[in-house]
C-alpha cells in the first residue's frame, strides 16, 4: 500500500505527495503533485486548437509517410505554438455565455490553463500521425492493379486504427496505472508544461535555460541541413579510401554498416533519445548495433551468405535471380488474385539484400526476447496486477488526483458547485466503452477482408490481432522502460 499524503496550498489546489514518488527524483522533479479542480479541459479553446494542430500534423505526417526522409512533425512545435495561441485567445475572445436549450457555454471561461494544454497535446498525439493502412490501399493500387473506393478505404482506415484504441483500454491497469511505469519521454514533456505554466519564480531559471538551448540549436540546425552537410554523415572509413568498395560498406551511413560515421545533427543523435533514456538502456542498445549491425552483418556479406554478393548491399526492395526489382505480377494469378505456383517456380525465387534479410532475421528474434524478458524480469509483477485488476483502488499520483472529481460527468467548464459535491464517485471510463469500439472495428475489418481485392479471410484476420493481443503488453514493457521499440 503506498502511503500518501494530501494537503491544500493557498490556491485551494489538491496536494499529493507519494513516497513512491519521492524515492525517484527524476519523477518528482518533472511532474508536478498539483491539481486545481476548477480548471476547464474541454472549452472552446481546446475543440479548435486540437483539430486544426491534429489535421496538420496528420497531414504532414501522412505526406512523408511514403518518401524516404521522413519528415517528424515534432510534437514539441504543438507545445509551443498551442500555448501562444492559447493565450491569444483568452484575450481576444468574449467571455459571455451562450444559452442553448439547458446547456450554457463560454468561448472563453477564462485564463489558457495546463489542462487545456495537456489536451491539445494528447488528442494531437492520438490523431496526428500516418495511418499504416494506407499502405494496403496504395500496394493494392500500385503493385497489383486493384482499386478501392472511397468507402472502403475509409472503413479500412478507421477499424485499422480504432482497433488499437479498443487494446489500449484493456491495458490501462498494466501500462498505465502503476506507479512503476514510468515512461521516460513522457517526463520530458511533464517538465516542459510544468515550466510554461508554473509560477514566475519557478520557472524562471527553467525558462531561460530552455531559451538558451532554443536558440542555440535553431542557429546551430542551419550548419548541417544547409551550409555544411556533409556533417550530417562524416564517415571517417570512406574519407580514408574514397574509392574502395569495402571500406563503403562498413564506414558509410547511407550505403553501409557506419563503422566510424560521427554526425553533427540533432536530428540523428536525439533520435534515440539520450537525454532522458536511461544509461544502461542506450547501452544495451548501441551494443546491440555493434553485434549485429557492425560484425555480424558485414561477415555474412563476406561468407556470401543467402549469395548476398549477387545484390546491392542496403537495398530494401525485393528482388529476382537476377538481380533486378521482384516483379510480383508475373507470379499473381490475375482472375483469384492468389500465388501462382508454376508462374513463381518459373520466374524466380525472392532474394533480398544481407542487411534486408538480418533485419527480418533480428524482428523474428526479437519477439522471443521480449517474451523470455518480460517473462523472466517482470512476470511476477505482471502476474500480481492482473489477479488484482478487479481492485478499483489504485495507488498512482494521477489516480488520487482525479479522486476528487465527479464520476464519468464530463466537466467543460468551471463549475465549483459540481466540483463540490460529495455525492459523486470519480470513475473511469469503463471496459464495456472499449469492448464495444473493439468489437464494432472488428467486424469492420473482417467485412472488408471479403468485400476488397485483399483477399483475407476471418481467421487470418483474428490470427493477426490475436497475435497482436499476445505481444502488446511485452512490448509496452520493454518501451516504456528502455523507451526503444
Amino acid at each position: 500500500m503506498v502511503s500518501t499524503k494530501r494537503e491544500k496550498n493557498e490556491k485551494n489546489d489538491t496536494i499529493i505527495e507519494d513516497e513512491d514518488d519521492e524515492e525517484n527524483s527524476m519523477i518528482s522533479a518533472a511532474v508536478s503533485s498539483e491539481d486545481d479542480p476548477t480548471l476547464s479541459c474541454l472549452t472552446f479553446r481546446f475543440w479548435v486548437l486540437s483539430t486544426f494542430f491534429t489535421s496538420l500534423c496528420a497531414a504532414i505526417s501522412q505526406f512523408y509517410h511514403f518518401r524516404p526522409n521522413n519528415g517528424d512533425f515534432s510534437l514539441f512545435f504543438v507545445v509551443f505554438v498551442s500555448y501562444v495561441a492559447g493565450r491569444w485567445m483568452a484575450r481576444v475572445l468574449p467571455t459571455r455565455k451562450f444559452q442553448i436549450l439547458r446547456w450554457s457555454f463560454s468561448l472563453n471561461p477564462g485564463p489558457f490553463n495546463i489542462k487545456e494544454h495537456v489536451c491539445i497535446f494528447v488528442a494531437t498525439g492520438a490523431g496526428g500521425g500516418s495511418a499504416y493502412a494506407t499502405d494496403i490501399i496504395s500496394i493494392q493500387e500500385l503493385f497489383y492493379h486493384h482499386s478501392i473506393n472511397f468507402g472502403q478505404g475509409f472503413l479500412l482506415l478507421m477499424s485499422t486504427q480504432i482497433i488499437g484504441y479498443g487494446l489500449a483500454g484493456f491495458l490501462r491497469k498494466y501500462l498505465v496505472h502503476p506507479p512503476s511505469m514510468i515512461w521516460p519521454s513522457n517526463l520530458v514533456i511533464a517538465s516542459v508544461y510544468n515550466t510554461l505554466h508554473g509560477s514566475k519564480s519557478e520557472a524562471r531559471d527553467r525558462l531561460r535555460i530552455f531559451v538558451i538551448a532554443f536558440l542555440i540549436m535553431f542557429v546551430w540546425q542551419f550548419v548541417p541541413q544547409y551550409m555544411f552537410t556533409w556533417l550530417t554523415s562524416m564517415a571517417i572509413l570512406c574519407i580514408i579510401a574514397p574509392y574502395s568498395r569495402i571500406m563503403k560498406i562498413l564506414g558509410s551511413g547511407y550505403h553501409g554498416v557506419g563503422i566510424l560515421n560521427f554526425t553533427l545533427d540533432w536530428n540523428a543523435i536525439g533520435q534515440p533519445g539520450p537525454l532522458y533514456t536511461p544509461w544502461w538502456a542506450q547501452v544495451n542498445y548501441c551494443v546491440g548495433i555493434i553485434i549485429g549491425v557492425w560484425i555480424v552483418v558485414p561477415l555474412l556479406y563476406h561468407f556470401n551468405f543467402l549469395e548476398a554478393q549477387r545484390f546491392p548491399f542496403t537495398s530494401t526492395l525485393p528482388l529476382d535471380k537476377y538481380g533486378q526489382k521482384y516483379n510480383q505480377t508475373l507470379i499473381i494469378d490475375k482472375t483469384t488474385g492468389f500465388l501462382n505456383v508454376t508462374a513463381y517456380d518459373n520466374y524466380s525465387p525472392v532474394y533480398l539484400s544481407a542487411t534486408f534479410a538480418v533485419n527480418y532475421l533480428y524482428s523474428f528474434i526479437s519477439i522471443t526476447a521480449v517474451m523470455s524478458h518480460v517473462f523472466l524480469f517482470h512476470g511476477k509483477d505482471i502476474w500480481k496486477m492482473f489477479k488484482s485488476s478487479r481492485d478499483e483502488k489504485r495507488h498512482d499520483i494521477h489516480s488520487k488526483l482525479m479522486s476528487v472529481y465527479p464520476g464519468i460527468l464530463l466537466k467543460f467548464y468551471v463549475n465549483t458547485d459540481v466540483v463540490d459535491n460529495k455525492s459523486f464517485k470519480f470513475l473511469e471510463i469503463p471496459n464495456t466503452w472499449y469492448s464495444t469500439i473493439f468489437f464494432i472495428m472488428l467486424s469492420i475489418a473482417i467485412v472488408l477482408g471479403y468485400t476488397t481485392e485483399a483477399n483475407l479471410p476471418w481467421w487470418g484476420l483474428l490470427m493477426a490481432i490475436g497475435l497482436s493481443i499476445i505481444m502488446v503488453l511485452p512490448i509496452g514493457k520493454i518501451f516504456l522502460f528502455k523507451r526503444n521499440k
